[in-house]
């Protein structure tokens, strides 16, 4: 079993973030220090048994948690970034809201950042979620201009935010572009265009989308590399995912490479 500590951290961060679970909180439970915890979750402490221990901990196997590490990594194109030119665009996306999609995006941007990854959010959402839960003020105005065509030859310029990532905010603004993206029929490509000259300052770039089908959700889907689909335990929440797929299915023609996970 090949171990990678700095995909074991990942996954583990990702874990407590799930669970809302505080390192002062675990590191009480396994009877260590905080700071222990701290370097596991950053895959600095290379003692495979302190990784189990963490494992027994989340009530994990440790060859599953190799294993979902590993897909993760894969998800978020980690594994091959040294492999691929510029960064790898994640769409989080689910065609029914409530399922987590901007905490999970937040803290996934959070997480890869801690690990060293130069990662930019988009939110590509007019409720502007992201936007707010960072403290950026979620007018959108920029990337609404953008995506309207009217910064042709202007570089978008994110915000850095507290938790070591960039962001390119969201808001009401976007509710705009939704309809010049109709008329104009570049739903599929504008978005992709946008960010082609950003992909080599970063490493991944994270989009937040809207939780409803639609041309900003087509946007994303057609600039992202790879769409994941959030899931909570209910029978809408399934819909949604069901309906992604179509959406995932019928944007083929336009972006061959998107892949669902």
């Amino acid at each position: 079993m090949e171990l990678n500590q700095q995909s074991l951290g990942r996954y583990f961060k990702l874990l407590a973030d799930q669970r809302n679970a505080r390192q002062s909180a675990i590191a009480s439970s396994m009877g260590v220090d905080r700071s222990l915890i701290s370097k596991l979750f950053t895959g600095a402490v290379r003692a495979p048994a302190s990784y189990e221990r963490l494992a027994e901990h989340f009530g994990v196997k440790m060859e599953d948690a190799v294993e979902r590490a590993r897909a993760l990594d894969d998800m978020l194109g980690v594994a091959t970034q040294d492999e691929r030119e510029g960064a790898y665009v994640l769409a989080i996306a689910n065609e029914k809201g409530g399922v987590g999609k901007t905490t999970f995006a937040v803290n996934i941007a959070a997480a890869l950042a801690e690990h060293g990854e130069r990662v930019l959010l988009v939110d590509m959402d007019s409720q502007g979620s992201a936007t707010e839960y960072l403290d950026v003020p979620a007018d959108g105005v920029m990337l609404t201009e953008a995506l309207r065509g009217l910064r042709v030859g202007e570089e978008l310029v994110p915000v850095t935010t507290a938790h070591g990532f960039d962001l390119l905010p969201g808001g009401r603004a976007l509710a705009v572009a939704v309809a010049d993206l109709l008329v104009s029929g570049a739903g599929f490509t504008r978005l992709r265009e946008l960010l082609e000259p950003m992909r080599g300052s970063y490493d991944v770039v994270i989009l937040d989308t809207p939780p409803a089908a639609g041309v900003m959700q087509q946007t994303a889907l057609g600039a992202a590399d790879g769409v994941l689909a959030p899931m909570v335990l209910n029978a809408f929440a399934l819909d949604g995912l069901v309906a992604l797929q179509t959406t995932v299915e019928q944007l083929a023609p336009h972006n061959p490479g998107l892949e669902l996970s």
